[in-house]
């Protein structure tokens, strides 16, 4: 069941991507202010996050992720949520397009079939790029950075602290 609603989602977002516009092209004098993004492989692996995006003026905007976890891990299953806030500044282009330097943050509550609770915490810096063709389709791709704080004893100290980060996103420009 689960992983036919993150099918039916991605062919729910590729169907809206994939819609003829109604506005005339992308040429440099339009400026699309807003994108809409989702992470696929993140959604794959029960990790699932959209972001909306906000250029709040030529050189910065503001992110807006909710997030959600879904998947079995050993004999429990996780399930949660979260909702994440983040600032991009654009070394080149006009945001939401260019090179980029990011800074967010996102607390995830996370709940298992055991009836055990914890609070996930994550910090990321990263640098990346953002791509948006004529067509509206946009493409960012950004590595960097992250850091994890767990509240729970049990989770593997291995998923805890100063650990690589790395961001795919697909989806359009408005």
């Amino acid at each position: 069941m689960k992983k036919m609603i993150v099918l039916f989602s991605c062919l729910v977002l590729l169907q809206i991507i994939s819609l003829p516009q109604a506005q005339a092209s992308t040429t440099d004098d339009t400026w699309l202010q807003n994108r809409f993004t989702a992470n696929p492989l993140g959604l794959l692996l029960g990790i699932g996050s959209f972001d909306y995006e906000r250029a709040l003026s030529e050189k910065f905007s503001l992110t807006i992720s909710p997030s959600f976890i879904y998947f079995g891990w050993g004999e429990d299953d996780l399930y949660g949520g979260g909702v994440g806030l983040g600032g991009n500044y654009f070394i080149t282009g006009r945001a939401p397009k260019g090179l980029r330097v990011t800074a967010d943050a996102t607390p995830t509550y996370i709940a298992t079939d055991s009836d055990t609770n914890s609070l996930l915490f994550c910090s990321r810096a990263m640098i990346g790029y953002n791509w948006i063709w004529d067509s509206q389709f946009t493409l960012g791709l950004a590595g960097g950075i992250q850091y994890i704080y767990i509240t729970s004893s049990g989770v593997d100290s291995a998923l805890k602290g100063l650990l690589p980060a790395l961001s795919l996103n697909l989806g359009f420009a408005f």
